[in-house]
């Protein structure tokens, strides 16, 4: 099991624009600010409940291979940096002995470099990926965040989120 770090920049999986407005049914910018902050926690909420930074430009993969491939989310582009962990040190590794695979597998090419049971990292430059399933699941907990904003009663939207969710996920990994 691979654990991922997000790097520090991350794209929102929706903007403020006229479409979210019109889902919200607000016609002035009164609440943009509460709003942008509503678009924050919803991207956080998807990137947590997905397990994986998918709405990051750079990550941080950690993890053991398996049959000589390292499983990397599939909206890795470029690895900029491969390290293996043993005797206790982080110990940087060629990239030229390393190819990304189409279907999200880093494979080696050279069958020694993949040791078992050593743990490997990888810096990845990545592209956020934004399916229209993660774009209805932002809209759901943000119209539930802003229409319960004042209220201690809540309804339970996340169920639908989170099946939104589940059929993004299985596309992803």
């Amino acid at each position: 099991m691979n654990s991922y770090i997000a790097g520090q920049s991350k794209c929102m999986v929706v903007s403020y624009d006229e479409e979210l407005k019109d889902h919200l049914r607000i016609f002035d910018d009164e609440s943009e600010t509460l709003i942008k902050g509503y678009i924050k926690a919803a991207t956080q909420y998807i990137e947590n409940y997905l397990g994986f930074p998918a709405l990051s430009y750079d990550m941080t993969v950690i993890g053991t291979p398996y049959n000589y491939r390292f499983d990397v989310p599939r909206n890795v582009i470029e690895v900029t940096k491969v390290e293996e962990f043993a005797d206790s040190v982080w110990t940087e590794m060629t990239l030229d002995s390393y190819e990304l695979e189409d279907y999200g597998n880093y494979k080696c090419l050279y069958n020694t470099d993949f040791l078992r049971d050593i743990r490997y990292r990888f810096t990845c430059n990545c592209d956020p990926l934004i399916s229209p399933l993660m774009k209805h699941a932002a809209y759901l907990l943000i119209g539930e965040m802003y229409e319960n904003r004042e209220n201690s009663y809540r309804t339970n939207t996340y169920p639908q989120v989170n099946r939104l969710l589940d059929l993004d996920k299985i596309e992803l990994l």
